[in-house]
């Protein structure tokens, strides 16, 4: 038997099967790491005994972190992944050095049954077999490693997980994106409803976290390998409530620009706000129009913050410039400012879509800067 050093001394060591014993199959589960890539955690399979010298890893989730177009890749659904076949002490070392948190679940199948998954693999892990296009929802390291699994099980573990969950896609990421606030909140703008419908069991184990705990009632035998400074996601969201922050000093700071009469500071304060709310509406839309990311659609957000922003690009440019803001420019305002009011009031969208965050953080900039704009509109500009 192979006991693996790498477990902590307040856990139990892992014990595997050692050379020309019975083979074993275990699923590896990895905690979120410290980067934005690793935030979701992840998954592998490991064999153990049989023919082989030491424990062997197949690994979905390798990709080339070098190649410049990484983020980019990601954003337009083109991202590659490659199935990856290495020693279990490799990956330890690499778990070791992130200091991430790691659980092994053994998995109980008949030997032979365990010995034509791994020569599948080494099949597909082959250079011309092994890359395919990576997608979040059921093509990652987990559902990977999850499909082999129920391949195993003749799909009793798809059967077990056939049933409705309480949480959402856009629940699931919003806990594991807590440490990265811009990006889960970049994320949640653009992704649409389609987040916020319930999910299968099945289709919430695309989470290695899932995954492991879907495993846990089928796992024979279940260890830590590491307890890291890493752990697992917290349990729930992180509250919305301080997104509304943002939008409070900025209605804050637009009401004293209003007060004080000063023309050019509110200008430059609406100039601020469009421009933010420009960007994130054209930025998501090209996302939307150019890429494959799933997820990615229409969405009741770019009501306050879409095109028709640039609105209020043009108005806070004027002031700041010291130019009276006519009639027509007025009312163009005002519509933008009535469309992001209407859709949140009226939910305009089929499916209800959980988006609080953004409208405490968006609507009174959007609002306030409405109002300013068609406040000094009635004023001249001082001479």
């Amino acid at each position: 038997m192979l006991t693996l050093l790498l477990a902590t001394a307040a856990a139990e060591p892992c014990v595997m099967a050692g050379p020309k014993e019975p083979p074993e199959l275990y699923l590896l589960s990895i905690a979120p790491g410290g980067d934005l890539f690793s935030s979701m955690g992840h998954t592998a399979l490991v064999f153990s005994g049989g023919e082989r010298s030491q424990p062997m890893v197949f690994d979905w989730g390798a990709y080339d972190s070098h190649r410049p177009d990484l983020f980019a890749a990601f954003l337009t659904g083109e991202l590659s992944y490659y199935l990856a076949a290495r020693p279990l002490h490799v990956m330890q070392r690499g778990i070791q050095a992130m200091d991430r948190s790691a659980i092994a679940q053994r998995i109980e199948a008949p030997p032979e049954r365990i010995e034509a998954l791994y020569s599948q693999l080494l099949i597909e892990a082959q250079p011309a077999n092994r890359d395919y296009l990576y997608r979040w929802s059921d093509a990652n390291c987990a559902t990977k490693a999850r499909d082999a699994i129920d391949g195993l099980l003749d799909g009793a573990l798809h059967t077990a997980l056939d049933h409705p969950v309480a949480h959402t896609a856009r629940f699931e990421a919003s806990r594991h994106l807590w440490r990265w606030p811009v990006p889960a909140f970049a994320w949640r703008f653009i992704t649409s409803a389609r987040l916020d419908r319930p999910l299968s069991a099945w289709e919430a184990t695309m989470l290695p976290e899932r995954l492991e705990q879907s495993l846990a009632p089928l796992a024979t035998e279940t260890c830590e390998l590491h307890t890291g400074r890493y752990s697992w996601a917290p349990k729930t969201p992180p509250p919305q409530w301080p997104w509304a922050l943002p939008g409070a000093l900025g209605v804050g700071a637009l009401a004293a620009a209003v007060r004080t009469g000063r023309r050019r500071v509110a200008g430059a304060l609406v100039l601020l706000c469009g421009t933010i709310l420009s960007a994130l509406g054209l930025g998501s839309l090209a996302v939307w129009g150019l890429g494959g990311l799933e997820g990615v659609g229409p969405t009741e957000n770019w009501a306050m913050a879409g095109p028709q922003s640039t609105v209020l690009v043009g108005a806070g440019a004027w002031m700041l410039l010291g130019r009276p803001v006519g009639a027509g420019l007025s009312a163009a305002s005002l519509a933008v400012g009535a469309v992001g009011l209407g859709v949140f009031l009226f939910d305009a969208l089929p499916q209800h879509q959980s988006n609080g965050d953004i409208v405490l953080a968006l609507l009174p900039g959007l609002l306030a800067s409405v109002w300013t704009v068609h406040w000094f509109a009635k004023r001249a500009p001082p001479r």
